[in-house]
């Protein structure tokens, strides 16, 4: 991707597992903040001036190990004061039905989580795709999530959360488009004798 930008936070911490990576020709990112869990930052669309804050996530494996991502998604809260969108892979589970085989789900691996949705006025984006985002070919989970705040939802347009087919790892890639570009370059007016007879 010749370029292109990054930034992730390996350096940070041993645990740092997260990459942000953009096209400055349509995308300015500004890190805010890179902890083991996050890459938070300002996001501003070439084309439109668009801005929103985004949160690029990798929650850990453990309950206990995550409460520090949850802790520190409250902090950003608190400073955001425009859009926010929250995506990656979050290790956790909502609902009864996030979970295909496995072990029975208990309410401590939902309940950080769903505090933070329910605190914080979050909501997670509409998918489409597959109903599953991470599997070990026997269980199936939804882990990977696309959040959004109130602001981003009354001020951006309505975007779906596209769950895509994973190639080579064991999680599906999410995708959202932000914006349509249009090029606004005219392009010559053609016309096809063969249209007239058909």
């Amino acid at each position: 991707m010749p370029g292109w930008s990054w930034c992730h936070n390996a350096t940070n911490s041993c645990k740092g597992r997260l990459w942000v990576i953009w096209n400055p020709k349509s995308i300015s990112f500004t890190v805010i903040e890179s902890i083991a869990q996050i890459i938070h930052g300002q996001v501003k669309i070439v084309h439109s001036n668009k801005e929103f804050q985004f949160t690029a996530v990798y929650g850990l494996h453990t309950v206990q190990d995550r409460k520090d991502m949850w802790s520190s998604l409250r902090n950003i809260e608190k400073q955001i004061k425009g859009a926010w969108l929250m995506m990656g892979d979050f290790n956790a589970v909502l609902e009864v039905d996030d979970r295909m085989n496995g072990r029975e789900m208990q309410d401590h691996e939902t309940k950080d989580f769903r505090e933070l949705l329910e605190d914080c006025s979050l909501t997670e984006l509409p998918t489409i795709g597959k109903s599953y985002t991470w599997t070990n070919s026997h269980v199936f989970s939804r882990i990977d999530r696309a959040i959004v705040n109130d602001q981003w939802i009354t001020s951006m347009p309505l975007v779906q959360a596209h769950v895509m087919e994973s190639l080579f790892s064991d999680h599906s890639p999410i995708s959202i488009e932000v914006e349509d570009y249009c090029d606004s370059k005219k392009r010559p007016f053609k016309f096809y004798n063969c249209m007239v007879d058909h």
